[in-house]
């Protein structure tokens, strides 16, 4: 068996092809489903944040810091 090789994807396949085809339509493509549904997110996430900022600055500030670390390792992993 064959497993995805991005470390947080749980897929396997029986064959190599399938695999690296999975990979690229899926991991590998800007517009999959996958990735524009973690783009989402990650635009969710800063709003949230800055409508967190703006009720309790400080509180604010520090999630919205954390997200962007977040969004680069997302950002690392969907790129990957």
């Amino acid at each position: 068996m064959y497993s995805c090789s991005y470390s947080w994807c749980p897929k396997k396949f029986p064959r190599k092809d399938s695999r690296n085809r999975h990979e690229k339509l899926v991991h590998e493509k800007p517009d999959s489903r996958l990735n524009r549904k973690l783009e989402k997110k990650r635009m969710e996430d800063e709003a949230k944040a800055r409508r967190l900022a703006e009720v309790n600055p400080s509180a604010g500030v520090a999630r919205f810091k954390s997200m962007l670390k977040k969004k680069k390792s997302i950002s690392r992993l969907a790129n990957r």
